[in-house]
């Protein structure tokens, strides 16, 4: 649906909410989850639909009558498609996802063609007048990338997208941009490492000369095409999780030229360590640690370093070492302990991954901090506070989730400032997790808790105060 916001951006969310591997899957997806959530917030406006579709799932709808039936089904019910989700490829529910969700990547021929597939059908549902985005994986997984030439190998295949979405410009008049989507623990996981990409690689030669050779345009012209056709998608959670400043981030972006194609609003978990909570704290966490999604975590000492941890278990089997180290009675001291073994460093900026301490997997296995008393625990704390951020989407209309707040304050700034300076006109709700989210935080049926996320997000993006439950249950 389109709001009566500055730049009348387009609100939806994603459907990749919703297991459905096949298309008919999906189709039944929208019947019963789409449709009533529309009525519900759309007041009669046309709503528009975040389509996320498998690689199985997009083969399927290629087909022309299958194409025919949705179009049919987006008229009857007042529905437009705007925005594909592009990002997982394979299985996202019910099953281990984890690192594999970046797969295939674009390192692949696959992911060049499921992605120009996407393309088409994109094209063949976009209203006549209304751009469309594709959000995709930042790249690859952070390990899969060695060096400067793994990189120039990635710019080089998306351009060679870049080359289809031109020639679908050329031959259907329809405006479709690929929004890569920075994460945490990948080849492009904060904005300043997408700025670099881009300004290095995509609008560097790699990519310019991969657009030229597959479209015969001059360089010039080639370089415009890429700068139109490929943008980033912000997803709010893993700003937040990087502990990325809004401002900054926007303000590199708009200096490099680099359109915002897409904004996913989710928001993520924040713990704070600095009391007589921690093995509390640090017990209460497994609850969010399931086995179906990664769930990568950031944390940030007093004296402003940041650690990394791939996945939420590493985070909590390191947190055990806290204790076991000597208090730390310097600085000097205190910023050793802060790297924790498994976890990449980077500077309080958060602008690079050590990608040689890569953790292998999530094998924390057992009570956290069995071995390690509370007290013992309390004290490593309180000697270096820390704060982590976790990658767990969590509901966007609740302040806190038990001890733990979530990143709707960081929420509330980026799209402040979008709403102050329209830069963007896609926004995408993207709460994936409700199928692992702790029992105690759920509380509505789907289409009722989409709803309310809806309304939040479209009250934030009007500047008006957004319904909140603040306590950990209602």
């Amino acid at each position: 649906m389109r709001l009566e916001a500055p730049g009348r951006p387009h609100l939806t969310y994603c459907t990749n909410i919703h297991p459905g591997e096949t298309w008919a899957e999906v189709r039944r997806n929208l019947e019963a989850y789409v449709v009533p959530t529309a009525r519900r917030v759309a007041g009669g406006r046309p709503f528009g639909v975040g389509l996320r579709l498998s690689g199985v799932a997009a083969a399927e709808l290629a087909r022309a009558d299958e194409l025919d039936r949705l179009r049919d089904f987006l008229a009857a019910h007042d529905l437009y498609v705007f925005t594909i989700n592009g990002f997982p490829y394979g299985p996202f529910h019910g099953t281990p996802v984890k690192e594999q969700v970046y797969l295939p990547d674009w390192l692949d021929p696959e992911r060049i063609a499921y992605t120009n597939r996407l393309a088409d059908l994109l094209a063949a549902l976009l209203p006549d007048g209304v751009d469309g985005t594709i959000s995709t994986v930042p790249g690859a997984f952070a390990p899969r990338v060695s060096g400067d030439d793994v990189a120039a190998r990635i710019a080089a295949a998306i351009a060679t997208h870049a080359a289809h979405l031109h020639a679908l410009r050329e031959g259907t008049g329809k405006r479709i941009a690929l929004a890569i989507e920075p994460e945490p623990w990948c080849h492009l996981e904060t904005t300043a490492q997408a700025v670099d990409f881009f300004e290095r690689h995509l609008f560097g030669p790699p990519g310019i000369d991969a657009l030229a050779r597959a479209t015969g345009l001059a360089p010039r012209d080639a370089e415009s095409v890429l700068r139109e056709h490929v943008g980033i998608c912000l997803d709010t959670c893993h700003m937040a999780v990087e502990f990325e400043d809004p401002a900054a981030a926007l303000d590199r972006l708009d200096r490099a030229g680099i359109r915002v194609a897409k904004v996913q609003i989710s928001a993520g978990l924040r713990i704070g360590f600095a009391g007589d909570d921690v093995a509390d704290k640090l017990a209460r966490l497994r609850a969010f640690a399931d086995d179906v999604y990664l769930h990568q975590v950031v944390e940030r000492t007093a004296d402003g370093r940041l650690a990394r941890y791939l996945d939420l278990l590493d985070a909590l089997r390191a947190a055990e070492a806290w204790a076991d180290a000597v208090v730390p009675s310097s600085t000097a001291d205190a910023s050793a302990a802060a790297s924790t073994p498994g976890a990449g460093t980077t500077n309080a900026a958060g602008d690079g991954v050590t990608a040689g301490n890569v953790t292998a997997g999530n094998v924390a296995t057992g009570p956290v901090a069995a071995a390690t008393s509370p007290g013992a625990l309390a004290s490593a704390a309180a000697a270096l506070p820390r704060e982590w951020r976790v990658h767990f989407h969590v509901p966007l209309f609740r302040e806190r989730y038990g001890p733990f707040e979530g990143t709707q304050p960081f929420i509330r700034e980026l799209l402040g400032l979008l709403r102050d300076r329209p830069r963007c006109d896609h926004f995408e709700v993207e709460t994936y997790t409700w199928s692992v989210l702790p029992d105690e935080f759920r509380g509505d049926d789907i289409v009722a808790a989409v709803a309310r996320e809806l309304e939040w997000a479209a009250a934030v993006l009007m500047g008006e105060a957004a319904p909140t439950v603040a306590a950990s249950s209602e």
